[in-house]
């Protein structure tokens, strides 16, 4: 994969986060919400928890990551948006970085009460 496709692919999954965060309240600008969990949330969670351990290349992490932002930005638990953003930013930086941001994101899933099924 060339550096501008895989450019593209990191901006496909961010820019949704980003664009969700203009307001001041969204959770990508407010991690402090982790009220529960949403529909919204309890999606990325689930979609997340499906593929994460299947996701081997980088082009499946980011197609993981894009899916997955995109329910997460739609959710008020930032936490959950926070830890989808922080999959997209690893999905290309190697096995280390995706376990450790996997790990943060599914952790805020179970504390927002989210349970695998």
């Amino acid at each position: 994969m060339d550096a501008k496709r895989c450019t593209l692919m990191v901006l496909a999954v961010l820019l949704p986060l980003a664009v969700g965060g203009c307001k001041g309240d969204h959770p990508v600008v407010s991690h402090s919400s982790t009220e529960g969990i949403d529909r919204s949330a309890e999606t990325a969670c689930a979609t997340f928890s499906a593929g994460y351990r299947r996701a081997d290349t980088t082009a499946e992490r980011l197609r993981l990551a894009d899916e997955v932002g995109r329910y997460a930005g739609r959710s008020d638990n930032g936490a959950i948006s926070g830890g989808a953003g922080l999959v997209g930013r690893s999905a290309n930086r190697g096995d280390n970085s995706w376990q450790a941001a996997s790990g943060q994101l599914l952790r805020a899933c179970r504390a927002a009460g989210w349970k695998p099924v």
